[in-house]
């Protein structure tokens, strides 16, 4: 199966092979791909690994998360996702609010 953005998304099997290294680059430091990371994290649907990276110390990380698990509508995630509104950097608060509406805006 291939997404809108032409990549192609693996088996079940092969996603969470996919999704457990994904997450190990993420906490690697010596790559800055945490953003990239989380855009494939999006399109595989990988909802707890999306709601781990909340956690992610880099601002553009957790704020991409929790846009990207309104995106997908994870429903599953909100409180999550709501948990950030306290976040201390207001680039996080804003693209929680920007995902909590999108939930508000497709129940």
């Amino acid at each position: 199966m291939i997404d809108s953005y032409q990549i192609e998304i693996p088996p079940s099997s092969l996603k969470s092979q996919v999704v457990t290294t994904l997450l190990y680059v993420l906490q690697d430091e010596k790559y800055d791909s945490g953003f990239s990371v989380v855009l494939v994290l999006e399109q595989l649907r990988a909802v707890d690994a999306l709601i781990q990276v909340l956690q992610h110390p880099n601002k553009w990380v957790r704020s991409r998360s929790a846009f990207a698990l309104g995106k997908i509508k994870a429903f599953e995630a909100v409180d999550f996702v709501s948990q950030l509104l306290e976040d201390p950097d207001p680039v996080v608060q804003e693209a929680v609010q920007e995902a909590l509406d999108m939930f508000k805006n497709h129940r």
